[in-house]
């Protein structure tokens, strides 16, 4: 075996040797950040459940009740000339050139001008 042959197998094994050096490197790097990715995905997560659990509280009738009488809110309920009746929605036929919901919209726009001539002093009781 000539030297020259024998530097180029050294050289070739210390190659490869440093590239699966490098490939093992690498994976515990991505393994190190995977790690991390998954703290912060359980971080959030557990975030999110405390922050929806708070919401669903601050939402809920007894904390809205609480909150309406510590800042003195009074509600006046409207008496029955405020109650807004609409009209049932008849059932769709096959042979209308449209739909029956678009002829309900003539109605919902004149309920909606006699509802907007309402005088504002009736309102406040």
């Amino acid at each position: 075996m000539t030297l020259k042959r024998f530097f180029a197998i050294l050289f070739t094994v210390t190659l490869g040797a440093l590239a699966y050096t490098h490939q093992q490197l690498h994976l515990v790097r991505l393994s190190y950040a995977l790690d991390e990715r998954y703290d912060q995905w359980q971080i959030a997560a557990q975030r999110q459940s405390y922050l929806r659990t708070q919401v669903l509280a601050l939402a809920s009738p007894q904390s809205l009740d609480r909150h309406l009488s510590q800042a003195q809110v009074r509600l006046a309920f409207r008496g029955p000339t405020h109650v807004v009746h609409l009209a049932a929605v008849p059932a769709m036929s096959s042979t209308a050139s449209q739909p029956a919901w678009l002829a309900l919209t003539t109605e919902a726009e004149a309920s909606t001008d006699a509802a907007a001539h309402v005088d504002p002093g009736d309102l406040q009781d």
